[in-house]
């Protein structure tokens, strides 16, 4: 099972992501850039080719879409990541495994969330750091034996990139078959939890507290409410 480290991430970007509210989104993005001149200066520059007609960056957010306008907010910091320098355009193609990420799960979570997104952000932002900045790494290595375990239920949930974490840990401990017989069961998050060795336990819970710490969010051991 991977070690997964605390990363410092962009507030402003995590803050936008994990706004629940889409119909929110908008003026949430307005409030952002009018409250970060210097994130408005280089996003007004990665994003002019949407300018021709000097709408404006608040403008552009709006005509582009929630969803457009992350994705592409998103290439941006990567792209620093790799260049060591802000770009001059936004790059779809730095976000598409992050993307293709989300899809995978988007039935596990609720209309117009972006956490899957966000846990594909940080797993990205991680691999990058680990394979020395290589850019051909894949967004995750969650492994789809993930997949297996979480379509034994039709239910969704508004953390589900806590969800998938904790499968994702149980499915590399447990091993797929018996976590799939114990979840068929209906075996509780705690009775599966007893099952681990305390290695494993601890293992974990630093897991959890790395990605929770990332993405700075204090609530990784809702294991009821996920």
């Amino acid at each position: 099972m991977v070690h997964l480290p605390a990363l410092v991430l962009p507030k402003e970007f995590l803050t936008l992501l994990k706004e629940p509210n889409s119909a929110q989104k908008s003026s949430q993005i307005i409030a952002t850039l009018r409250a970060n001149p210097a994130l408005s200066m280089i996003l007004e520059k990665a994003f002019q080719e949407f300018d021709e007609n000097k709408i404006g960056l608040e403008k552009i957010s709006t005509t582009l879409g929630w969803d457009h306008f992350r994705d592409r907010m998103s290439s941006v910091y990567i792209f620093k990541i790799l260049n060591s320098v802000f770009p001059d355009k936004t790059d779809m193609d730095l976000v598409e495994d992050i993307k293709q990420f989300e899809k995978r799960f988007s039935d596990k979570t609720l209309a117009g969330d972006s956490r899957l997104f966000m846990m594909g952000f940080y797993l990205k932002i991680f691999n990058l750091f680990e394979s020395n900045q290589d850019t051909d790494v894949s967004a995750t290595k969650v492994p789809f034996s993930v997949d297996k375990v979480l379509n034994l239920s039709k239910a969704r949930t508004d953390k589900a990139d806590w969800l998938v974490l904790l499968v994702w840990h149980l499915c590399e401990f447990l091993g797929e078959y018996k976590l799939v017989e114990l979840v068929s069961k209906g075996t509780s998050w705690a009775n599966l939890y007893a099952l681990l060795s305390d290695d494993q336990k601890f293992h974990l819970v630093s897991n959890l507290l790395s990605y929770g710490a990332s993405i700075r969010e204090d609530d990784p051991f809702l294991f009821e409410r996920i």
